[in-house]
């Protein structure tokens, strides 16, 4: 039983690390592309 919430909580934050560096790199994306905006003009 407790092995099973050990394994749930791990996934769960595996999860939330991943989708946050996913959302940490969409973030750098937006950033070099307005920073790219900005060097054209």
């Amino acid at each position: 039983m407790i092995c099973w919430a050990a394994q749930d909580f791990y996934f769960l934050f595996y999860e939330h690390l991943y989708y946050k560096t996913k959302f940490s790199f969409f973030v750098t994306r937006l950033n070099f592309l307005f920073y790219l905006i900005t060097m054209i003009q």
